[in-house]
């Protein structure tokens, strides 16, 4: 039995743009936690602490779009110490 603790994502029915997607609407997931406090590190650093990760996980949790947005950073700073010889 698997125990690692999850946490939400939210459905989605748009695209970044806001427009209508063209595939099937992505319905609401999970996903692991660690991974959504890695992303509420980016989360809480432009937007503050003031709503905890545990309240956003109550409201749904964060949107795909916003997850990986959160997350850009942390794949950047990754590719850099995996292969600094590509990094510009």
């Amino acid at each position: 039995m698997n125990n690692v603790p999850m946490f939400p994502i939210q459905g989605e029915d748009r695209d970044l743009n806001g427009n209508e997607l063209r595939y099937p609407y992505l319905p609401a997931c999970m996903i692991p936690r660690w991974l959504a406090e890695e992303a509420y590190k980016e989360y809480s650093r432009r937007y503050g602490t003031a709503q905890s990760l545990d309240r956003l996980g109550e409201r749904g949790g964060f949107g795909r779009w916003e997850l990986l947005a959160y997350l850009e950073p942390i794949c950047r700073l990754a590719r850099q110490t995996l292969h600094p010889e590509a990094t510009p």
